[in-house]
C-alpha cells in the first residue's frame, strides 16, 4: 500500500511538472498558485484538527477514570416527577463527563436523574455488513453503560436510550421527545467546544449539531440547553 501511494506522489509530481514547464504562460502558473494554497489551506486545517485532538486527550486525561473492571451497571428507580437531565453524549471521555459536572455545578443537587442519549451513526465508513453494524451497536452501547455506571458511583440515579440511524439530528430529536412526556421536569443538555478566540472557519470545521438540535427541540417545545466545553 505504501508503494502504491508512492508510485501516486511520483505521478502526480511529474504531471504538475510538466504543466508548470510547457505551459507556464499559457496559464500554468495558475495551476501552481491553486495547488500551493490547497496544500496551504489543507495544512492548516489539519494542524488545527490535530491542536483540538491534543486538548480534547488532556480533557480525558484529567476527567475520565483509569479504565478497571467493566462498568458496573445497576438498576436505578427513577421518580418520573423529579428533575431529570437528558444529556446528549457521544464515547465515553473527557467532554462527556466534562458535561455531567458542568451540570451539577450550574444546579448543585437539583437534579436527581441522569438519563444518557447516544445513536450509532451507520454510514459507508463503518457499515460494511451485518457484523459491522452489530460492532457499532455494541460499542454505542458500552459507551452509554460506562456513562451510566460513573454516574451511579457518583449518587445519581441514570439511565439510557439510545438509536440507530443514518444521521444524529432526527433520531435524538425523537428520543428527547419521547423522555420529555415521560418525564415532565426534564431538561436536554448538549455539549459545544467554545474556543478562547472565535474564527470564521470554525463554523465550518467543527460540528453545529448541538445547536441545531436545540433549534429543533425548542421549536418543539423542549427545554433545550448547550454547554460550552472549553479546551483551548
Amino acid at each position: 500500500q505504501l508503494a502504491i501511494h508512492g508510485t501516486g506522489l511520483v505521478l502526480c509530481l511529474t504531471i504538475l511538472f510538466i504543466t508548470l514547464t510547457e505551459k507556464f504562460t499559457e496559464g500554468g502558473w495558475m495551476t501552481a498558485v491553486i495547488t500551493t494554497v490547497t496544500i496551504g489551506f489543507s495544512v492548516a486545517i489539519r494542524r488545527h484538527y490535530r491542536s483540538v485532538k491534543e486538548d480534547l486527550k488532556r480533557l480525558d486525561a484529567i476527567l475520565v477514570p483509569t479504565e478497571g473492571k467493566p462498568a458496573e451497571t445497576h438498576a436505578s428507580p427513577m421518580d418520573k416527577n423529579a428533575p431529570t437531565a437528558i444529556i446528549l453524549v457521544d464515547r465515553f471521555s473527557g467532554f462527556g463527563i466534562h458535561q455531567i459536572l458542568s451540570i451539577h455545578t450550574l444546579f448543585p443537587k437539583y437534579y436527581k436523574n441522569l438519563l444518557f442519549v447516544s445513536v450509532a451513526v451507520v454510514d459507508s465508513g463503518n457499515f460494511k455488513g451485518a457484523s459491522e453494524l452489530e460492532s457499532l451497536e455494541k460499542d454505542t452501547l458500552e459507551n452509554l453503560q460506562k456513562y451510566v455506571a460513573w454516574a451511579q458511583r457518583n449518587g445519581w440515579k441514570a439511565d439510557y436510550r439510545m438509536a440507530t440511524d443514518t444521521e444524529v439530528v432526527d433520531p435524538v430529536v425523537e428520543i428527547c421527545k419521547q423522555l420529555s412526556t415521560e418525564f415532565p421536569r426534564s431538561v436536554v443538555f448538549s455539549g459545544k467546544l467554545i474556543f478562547k478566540r472565535e474564527r470564521w472557519y470554525h463554523r465550518f470545521l467543527h460540528s453545529e449539531t448541538a445547536m441545531t438540535i436545540q433549534r429543533r427541540l425548542q421549536f418543539e417545545g423542549v427545554q433545550s440547553v448547550v454547554l460550552p466545553v472549553r479546551v483551548l
